[in-house]
C-alpha cells in the first residue's frame, strides 16, 4: 500500500513538472547529436515544423526557405524536425536528410535530429506543443483538406478529437516570449502563415505603453500586405501599397493620445459619424495633405463644410484597387435610438485588392448585416448603451461570418470571452487595444 501511494505521489509530481514546464525549459538534439536548449531562441519568433523528404508536402521546404530568408533578419527562426512516423517518408540518416534538403531546396534554417512526434517515444517538445495547441481540424473547403480528412477518418473515425500530430509538415508558431500562438495543419498555405509571422514579429514590448499600438498584417489576393494599426477605441490606421488610410482619427480620448504629426499625410480619411470619439477636426487637419480624400456621412460633411458625403448604400472607387461602400449603422434598442438614428451614420466596407474589410461604426446587430457577405476582416463595436452588448456582438459576428474579427470601441466592456465563444464558428477573434 505504501509503495502504491509513493508511486502515485511520484506520478503526480511528474505531471506537475510537465505542466509547469515552458518551451524554454526543453532541450533538443541538433543534427550532430549535441544538446540544444530552446532557451537559446528566447526573443525570436519560432516556426516549428516536423518534416519529411518523400512526402507530397515536401515542396513546402522551398516556401519555408523563402519565408526564412525574408524574415530572418527581423527575428524569425524556423526549426526543422525530421520525422519518419507518417508513411515512413523521412528515411535515412539525419546527414542524408540534410544533404537532400540542401541540394534540392538550399535550406539554411536549423535542422535537428530525427524525432518522434507521437507515441511513447515522442519528443518532450511535441508533448508540450500539442498540450498548448490541439488539433483544430482541416479546412474542408480546401481540396487537400478534404483529402486529409477522408484519409484520417478512414483510419480513425474519432481522429479529430485527438491532439496528436496528423501528418508531416504540421507547424507551430511561437511568440518572442515563448507562447505557442497557433498550430497549422500541413494543408494550410504558407502565405496565410506569413501574415501571422509578420504579426508576431511586429509584436513588441509596446503593449505596456499607452503611446504604442499593435499591428496586424494580412495579404491581398495578389500577395500585397495590408497592415492594421490599432491606435485606440475606433481609430484605425491602414497601410497598403504605400497608401495611408485613416479610420475615425482622434487625437485624444481619456488618457490615451495619438500623435498624428508623426504619421504620413493620409491618402484617404473615413469618418463614420460626428461623435467626439470618431470625429476630430484637429486630427483631420493634421492628416490632410494636398491629395487627401475625405469620406464622411452627410452630417460630418456639413459640419466641416467639405468632404465627400456618402449615404447608406453609396459606393465609390477611391483608387484602381480600392473601393468603399457605405452601409447602415444605427441603434435598435428602445431608449438608445437617439444615439445613432437610422439613416444618419455610416459603416464602411473597404475592398483593397480583393481583401474585404467591414468597419461597422457605431451600430447594434441590425438585420442589414445578414446581407454583408465574403468579409475577410470585420471590426465590430461592443459597448452598450451606444453600440452592442457582447451577446449582440456574437450574433452580429455569426451573421457577417468574417474570417477575422476585431472587437473594437469596447471601452470597459469585457470582451475576453469572445474568442472562445466564436471558436466553433471558425472565426479568428483578435483582441487589440481598441478600448
Amino acid at each position: 500500500m505504501k509503495q502504491t501511494i509513493v508511486c502515485c505521489l511520484l506520478a503526480a509530481i511528474g505531471v506537475l513538472t510537465v505542466s509547469a514546464q515552458g518551451i524554454y525549459d526543453i532541450k533538443v538534439k541538433d543534427d550532430t547529436g549535441k544538446d540544444v536548449a530552446l532557451a537559446d531562441y528566447k526573443g525570436r519568433v519560432l516556426l516549428i515544423v516536423n518534416t519529411a523528404t518523400r512526402c507530397g508536402f515536401t515542396p513546402q521546404y522551398k516556401e519555408l526557405e523563402a519565408l526564412y530568408e525574408k524574415y530572418r533578419s527581423q527575428g524569425l527562426e524556423i526549426l526543422d524536425f525530421p520525422c519518419n512516423q507518417f508513411g515512413q517518408q523521412a528515411p535515412g540518416t539525419i546527414q542524408e536528410i540534410k544533404q537532400f534538403c540542401t541540394a534540392n531546396f538550399n535550406t539554411q534554417f536549423p535542422q535537428f535530429d530525427k524525432i518522434d512526434v507521437n507515441g511513447a517515444a515522442e519528443s518532450p517538445l511535441y508533448t508540450y506543443l500539442k498540450a498548448q495547441q490541439g488539433f483544430g481540424g482541416f479546412d474542408l473547403n480546401d481540396q487537400k483538406g478534404k483529402m486529409m480528412d477522408a484519409m484520417m477518418r478512414k483510419r480513425d473515425a474519432d481522429y479529430d478529437k485527438k491532439s496528436d500530430i496528423k501528418w508531416n509538415f504540421t507547424k507551430f508558431l511561437v511568440s518572442r516570449d515563448g507562447r505557442v500562438v497557433k498550430r497549422y495543419e500541413p494543408t494550410e498555405s504558407i502565405a496565410g502563415i506569413e501574415a501571422d509571422v509578420c504579426n508576431e514579429l511586429a509584436a513588441t514590448a509596446c503593449k505596456a505603453s499607452k503611446d504604442c499600438c499593435q499591428v496586424d498584417m494580412f495579404l491581398t489576393k495578389s500577395g500585397k500586405s495590408v497592415k492594421f494599426h490599432a491606435l485606440m477605441h475606433a481609430s484605425i490606421r491602414i497601410v497598403y501599397d504605400g497608401k495611408e488610410i485613416e479610420i475615425d482619427p482622434v487625437t485624444k480620448l481619456g488618457d490615451r493620445t495619438t500623435d498624428y504629426t508623426a504619421m504620413p499625410k493620409a491618402d484617404y480619411i473615413l469618418v463614420t459619424h460626428e461623435h467626439v470619439d470618431h470625429f476630430d477636426r484637429q486630427a483631420i487637419k493634421l492628416l490632410t495633405g494636398d491629395k487627401t480624400k475625405l469620406v464622411t456621412n452627410r452630417r460630418c460633411a456639413d459640419m466641416l463644410g467639405y468632404g465627400n458625403a456618402m449615404a447608406n448604400g453609396d459606393s465609390q472607387k477611391l483608387a484602381g484597387d480600392i473601393t468603399v461602400e457605405a452601409v447602415p449603422a444605427y441603434n435598435t434598442t428602445e431608449g438608445h435610438l437617439q444615439f445613432h438614428p437610422k439613416g444618419r451614420d455610416n459603416g464602411y466596407i473597404l475592398t483593397i485588392d480583393g481583401l474585404r474589410i467591414y468597419i461597422a461604426g457605431d451600430t447594434e446587430d441590425i438585420p442589414e448585416m445578414a446581407a454583408i457577405k465574403d468579409i475577410d476582416i470585420a471590426f465590430l463595436p461592443c459597448n452598450q448603451p451606444y453600440t452592442m452588448t457582447p451577446d449582440q456582438l456574437l450574433k452580429a459576428a455569426r451573421m457577417v461570418k468574417p474570417k477575422v474579427l476585431f472587437p473594437y470601441h469596447y471601452g470597459r466592456t469585457d470582451v475576453s470571452t469572445i474568442p472562445s465563444q466564436l471558436k466553433a464558428d471558425g472565426i479568428d477573434v483578435r483582441i487589440r487595444q481598441y478600448e
